[in-house]
């Protein structure tokens, strides 16, 4: 049985050979309907799952990035010199006051010190709205259709943009509803973005401004080249 995100993935193959063809506009118009139904029903199922979604699968998300991308010394998680549970992958990082069960990242290797760059953009002074986790994820879901390996990036502002995974995972950790950032000389948002809550804090890094200007726009949701 085909799920949603294929039917969809076929639906958008057959209007570009709609469009290529120039057929009738009243099947060019069901497609079109047909489309949005089908986007709605990814967006209902999106929901759910980001309410069942936490801070514990939102830090082994970072600690499986880590694995596969960043140092050894990212690969689980570790407690902060003021006490924190920190994961960080070398883009993001969460750190947490909550008991959440993680594997521990290997003794022997000096890891970075998070603390500080956390407590800086803390006292960012931008305040940047943030979607909320499940209007992004059934965003980046529609997104990736077709493009299953795609990169997704988020545009927050006019002049920044992140990895929407990212974001995604840092907003389920502390449920923000902005972020904290401020631009950099080039007037663009390339310092971290801050959100936290009680017992959780997360930065993530933005993509800078080249990477950015390569990406083919989606909505706010950019499939980077």
């Amino acid at each position: 049985m085909m799920n949603a995100e294929k039917i969809l993935a076929t639906l958008e193959n057959a209007r570009k050979v709609y469009r290529q063809e120039a057929a009738p506009v009243y099947y060019v118009a069901d497609l079109e309907n047909t489309i949005d139904y089908v986007k709605q029903c990814i967006r209902e199922k999106e929901n759910k799952a980001a309410g069942r979604d936490g801070i514990g699968k939102a830090m082994k998300r970072v600690i499986k990035s880590a694995m596969q991308t960043g140092s050894n010394a990212f690969h689980g998680a570790w407690n902060t010199k003021k006490g924190f549970t920190a994961v960080c992958d070398g883009y993001r990082v969460i750190r947490t006051t909550e008991p959440v069960a993680l594997k521990p990242a290997p003794d022997a290797i000096n890891r970075f010190d998070v603390d500080p760059v956390i407590e800086k953009s803390a006292l960012y002074s931008d305040c940047i709205p943030l979607p909320s986790a499940s209007e992004l994820k059934s965003m980046i879901k529609i997104t990736k259709t077709g493009r299953r390996n795609a990169t997704v990036v988020y545009r927050l502002a006019e002049e920044c943009f992140v990895n929407a995974d990212y974001l995604y995972d840092a907003i389920v950790a502390t449920g923000a509803t902005e972020a904290r950032s401020e631009k950099t000389a080039r007037d663009w948002y390339n310092n971290p973005l801050y959100m936290r809550n009680e017992t959780t804090e997360a930065i993530v890094l933005p993509i800078s401004a080249g990477c950015a200007n390569h990406t083919v726009a989606i909505g706010n949701c950019y499939i980077a080249s």
